[in-house]
């Protein structure tokens, strides 16, 4: 591997390339996640664990090697700061991206506003549930990825899923973030609730042995 490289363009399914993006993305997660970063308040750090981010590239990196499929448009429910898609839009440049948040929460303008930039982005500032929201997603669907970070209410994932659902293409994934979090309980009664109907294949990601835990979930359709 060239060491010098752009670390998101030399991509290798290989343990030396995982050890090196898990140390990566370290530096940019706080310590109760598994990262080197103290928490500051400030949310301007990555809200993922270093272990799973990385699995979960390396999940959707593979499926599009496997399945010559790939995620060209991404639909983000729950933009926050748009770290997360910063992160995921370096790795896999999308062509087009749709996030939704009401950004209801103190959220640094400064670093919202330099996750917009260099992207081919539609930001629905409104709430998930609004029909003209559900309306405007869907007018931009399907979908190749969707990933689903919003409401963690069980109702307010609930209705994430059913609304948000359909607009995925045929091969694409949903994701569900924090399917494993102890103060989210409704996230987890959703995963199970659908890995029970047995309508599509599922995968868990998680990374014990940490205070914060979150764990991401892979819904697709069969």
């Amino acid at each position: 591997m060239v060491k010098n490289k752009y670390i998101y363009d030399q991509f290798k399914d290989s343990a030396s390339y995982k050890k090196i993006l898990i140390e990566f993305l370290k530096h940019s997660t706080n310590a109760e996640v598994g990262g080197y970063r103290n928490y500051s308040g400030a949310k301007d750090h990555l809200t993922q664990n270093p272990y799973e981010i990385a699995d979960l590239i390396f999940f959707l990196k593979n499926y599009e090697l496997k399945n010559k499929f790939y995620f060209n448009k991404f639909l983000e429910i729950g933009f926050s700061a748009g770290i997360t898609n910063t992160l995921l839009n370096k790795f896999f440049k999308f062509k087009k991206i749709v996030g939704i948040d009401s950004f209801k929460y103190g959220i640094s303008g400064d670093v919202l506003i330099s996750n917009l930039r260099f992207k081919n982005l539609v930001l629905l500032c409104s709430d998930t549930n609004d029909t003209n929201t559900i309306d405007n997603a869907r007018a931009m669907s399907p979908y190749d990825l969707i990933f689903i970070d919003a409401n963690h209410t069980y109702e307010g994932i609930k209705n994430d899923f059913k609304n948000y659902s359909p607009l995925i293409a045929k091969k694409g994934i949903i994701i569900l973030h924090d399917i494993m979090n102890p103060e989210w309980t409704g996230v987890r009664k959703l995963w199970d609730e659908i890995e029970k109907t047995k309508k599509y294949k599922m995968k868990k990601i998680f990374s014990n042995g940490f205070p914060i835990k979150y764990g991401i979930g892979l819904i697709i359709k069969k």
